[in-house]
Parts: structure tokens; sequence; C-alpha cells
């Protein structure tokens, strides 16, 4: 096997770990729009000036506790589909740069003479590419481990919301002289 073919068979086997399909983007993971909307929603639901007195007040704490977690479950989503957009770029650039390494060694490597001083001339260039080759895919190595470190921290963040325990108070019994009905009242 000649330098040439060597090099061919060396850049087949690093193109062959970037994959075949597009890469997928991080969009179908984003449920960001959706989980702000519900925070809005629940932000909303405020006692208004009808309900007062300590009842009032455990639900204020409560629902906003509530719209903070749907805001937190939202920069997380919208942080996870950055990530894997962020990964599907660095498979697509990878494959681009892997591909013109490729074109260039090729290139250069079949202008020369494959004989006496042209042969050695064709085992540099040959040899410069497969040290592009290597730099390309050690480069993605390191920007997709930099990817897991976040994707495993946004999912330590998730199940620390997911172990969140909201607070729990007794049930305050209604103050009439704070506004709160009676329990009476509503039958």
């Amino acid at each position: 096997m000649g330098s040439l073919e060597a090099f061919e068979a060396t850049w087949s086997q690093a193109r062959r770990t970037y994959g075949q399909d597009s890469p997928a983007g991080g969009a179908q993971f984003d449920g960001s729009a959706a989980l702000r909307g519900l925070q809005s929603d629940v932000e909303s639901a405020v006692p208004g000036s009808h309900w007062r007195g300590d009842g009032a007040t455990a639900y204020a704490a409560a629902n906003a506790e509530h719209a903070q977690v749907f805001g937190a479950l939202a920069a997380l989503d919208a942080r996870l589909a950055a990530e894997i957009d962020r990964s599907a770029e660095i498979v697509t650039h990878g494959r681009t740069d892997l591909d013109a390494v490729r074109d260039r060694t090729v290139s250069a490597a079949t202008s020369v003479p494959n004989a006496g001083a042209g042969h050695a001339l064709q085992m540099l260039i040959v040899s410069k590419g497969l040290s592009a080759l290597g730099a390309i895919v050690e480069n993605s190595h390191s920007e997709l481990t930099a990817v897991g470190a976040s994707l495993q921290q946004i999912g330590t963040e998730y199940a620390g919301i997911s172990d969140r325990r909201f607070a729990r108070t007794r049930p305050v019994p209604p103050n009439p002289a704070h506004g709160d009905p009676p329990t009476d009242a509503a039958t």
C-alpha cells in the first residue's frame, strides 16, 4: 500500500467516526417557550385584593415557588438545546475539515511524480495530511468532551429540581377579619 492509499484509509476511518446522517439539533428538546408560558400563567394567578390573610400569603408563596420552578426548567431546556446544537456543529465542522484536508492532501500528493524526489515529497505531503487529520479528531474530541460535561451538569440541575420538596404548610383556617371567606359560605 502506498502512502496516499494509507492516507485514504486513515481518512476513511476518521470520517466514519463522525457518522453519516445530518446531526440532529436541539430544537426537539427545547420546551422552554411552553415552560415560560406556564411560568407566566402561574405568576399571573396571584391573590387579588379580594383575598388577604394567612391563606393568601401561603398561596402566594407557593405560587411564586412554582413559577420559579417553571422558569428554572425553561432555562435548563434552553441550555440543553444549545449544547445539543453545539455538538451538532462540532460534528458538522469536523466532517467539513476532514473533507478539506483530504481534498488538499490528495490534490497536492497527486500533483508530484511518484518516483525519486517526487516520492519523498509525496510522503511529506501525506505526513502533513495525517497530522492534520489527527488534530481535527483530537480537537473534536476535546470539544465534545466539554459538551458532555455541560450535559452532565444540566442533568444534575434537572435532578435537583425533581428532588425539590416544595414548602409544606399546614392549612390555615379562614379568617374573615383578613378577608378569608367563612368555611360554611360555599354550599
